[in-house]
């Protein structure tokens, strides 16, 4: 159910007025994805924006080897498709629903029939694009200057900012993510991270907790290979 509320957690319409806000949601449909349904793919048409109601997507594209890395793992209060609004372009990458998700979704030809009457969303949506950017350069980065400890450290830091919740202990990853997603993201094999994993354990950085994980310290190691 689109509300308010909901529609708040999105940066560049937080800045209307409940009123505005109330204009905008006719605009939005709700549809519903079962775990590993493929929601679009890498090189499909882009004209929709989806903001995720509940459950987990994975964003990936496939390597020249084939193989998929993974560029996020977006939950409940997360966005994508935002570019789709503003530019006609294919979609970038592919978008894999990791558990029964349900989002909203909203037309590109909405959205540009709302931005003539509210110009400050095009402001707050260009920030988010820059973030966004700055995001993916930090992981070109981090790829490029890590070894492969530090990129699934960095990895499981990444996790920990986007959906970490802090406890007396540390954080806690309620969903913590596959050996395989963190391979995807961190551009190694599941082999290699489950060795890491276990390191992290035993050295008393991580402990795994039912489905989720508790992240005890901030700082890892990154020169450990």
């Amino acid at each position: 159910m689109v509300s308010i509320e909901i529609l708040k957690k999105v940066p560049f319409f937080s800045v209307l007025k409940d009123r505005e806000i109330l204009a905008v949601i006719p605009m939005f449909k709700e549809k519903k994805f079962a775990r590993n349904s493929v929601i679009f793919t890498q090189e499909e048409e882009g004209n929709t924006f989806f903001f995720i109601i509940d459950g987990r997507v994975k964003v990936v594209i496939l390597s020249r080897g084939g193989r998929e890395v993974i560029l996020a793992i977006l939950g409940k209060h997360d966005f994508f498709g935002e570019m789709s609004l503003i530019d006609d372009m294919p979609r970038s990458a592919t978008l894999i629903a990791l558990e029964d998700t349900s989002i909203i979704f909203l037309k590109r030809e909405d959205f540009l029939a709302k931005l003539i009457k509210y110009p400050e969303m095009a402001l707050r949506l260009m920030q988010e694009m820059s973030k966004r950017i700055r995001r993916a350069d930090e992981r070109i980065n981090s790829l490029s200057a890590l070894n492969v400890y530090g990129r699934v450290a960095g990895v499981i830091l990444e996790i920990v900012k986007a959906s970490g919740k802090t406890i007396p202990e540390g954080f806690l990853i309620e969903k913590r993510p596959t050996h395989n997603d963190i391979a995807g993201m961190a551009g190694t094999t599941r082999e290699t991270v489950s060795r890491i994993m276990k390191d992290l354990r035993s050295r008393g950085f991580l402990k795994m907790d039912g489905r989720g994980m508790i992240v005890y310290h901030a700082q890892f190691d990154f020169n450990n290979e």
